[in-house]
């Protein structure tokens, strides 16, 4: 897998965690949403562990409006796929500027 990838979901697993807590490290209450131990967060924020499938999966099941936004890096807001309000432009590619004509 190529490294510019997980870190690119490193970042927006980032993002989201900072949407959810409003940028203070209240790991219960990801906890309480995830249901995913909050050590484990707290582990994730001090960069002592890489996020893992188990946080991945848990935070598309409790935000699902930023699930696809979370694995891709992709909005589509004409399906409901957004993005947290953290998120730059830089980091959201909408879904309508990937197709091409065929």
């Amino acid at each position: 897998m190529q490294t510019s990838i997980v870190n690119a979901a490193e970042e927006r697993i980032g993002l989201l965690l900072g949407e959810i807590t409003k940028q203070k490290p209240d790991w219960k209450r990801v906890e309480d949403c995830t249901g995913v131990p909050a050590e484990k967060w707290r582990n994730l924020n001090r960069k002592l562990v890489a996020p893992s499938l188990e946080m991945l999966l848990a935070l598309g099941a409790a935000f699902p409006q930023y699930a696809f936004w979370l694995v891709t890096g992709h909005v589509d807001l004409n399906n409901g796929h957004l993005a947290p309000k953290g998120a730059t432009a830089n980091e959201i590619k909408s879904v309508s500027t990937l197709t091409t004509a065929g």
